[in-house]
């Protein structure tokens, strides 16, 4: 964060008046880009979302689970901390579960939110004409629903962070910086 901070530091010193039209444009080019960038992430996410709704369109069966056994797994990511060098890791909180429909009893195993971490039981979702396709509320949520406001700005603040990340690596490479 320092040498974005740095960078726009330098370059606002170095700016002219003469050299004002180009950095207007300039700017305009990165704010072009980022809105660019934004619209395909979102089409994109859209895209899954609506995916995922015809997906799970029937699973509109509701039951109480009992969680009867819950553990985290921790998979790699595949990207680096470039500081520490160490690999990234998504963690999932995985529950196994039972529930019954129909008068008779399921087991299933998904993602939960972790803060199923101290309950005895979560909501599950199931298709009626078949219970065994069945997962909890928490994962049908997150799959189908667009992401909060506050979700969405941090991915939003982090792209940005990406774009300024590439532009100093152009500059750098250019010998501008």
């Amino acid at each position: 964060m320092n040498l974005i901070m740095n960078l726009f530091m330098n370059l606002s010193s170095e700016i002219k008046t003469e050299n004002l039209p180009k950095v207007i444009l300039a700017l305009g080019g990165m704010l072009a880009l980022f809105v660019l960038l934004m619209w395909w992430s979102k089409s994109t996410e859209k895209k899954a979302k609506a995916r995922a709704q015809e997906k799970y369109k029937d699973y509109t069966g509701r039951a109480e689970g009992r969680i009867l056994e819950h553990h985290w797994v921790h998979v790699s990511s595949g990207r680096r901390d470039p500081e520490t060098g160490k690999d990234d890791v998504d963690s999932y909180f995985m529950v196994t579960y039972e529930f019954e429909a129909n008068g008779q009893t399921y087991r299933g195993e998904g993602e939960a939110s972790a803060s199923f971490r101290g309950r005895k039981t979560q909501t599950i979702c199931y298709d009626p004409s078949d219970p065994n396709r069945n997962c909890s509320l928490y994962y049908l949520n997150s799959q189908t629903q667009s992401a909060s406001c506050l979700r969405v700005l941090i991915y939003m603040l982090v792209r940005f962070a990406i774009l300024l990340g590439v532009i100093y690596l152009i500059l750098k490479i250019s010998g501008k910086l």
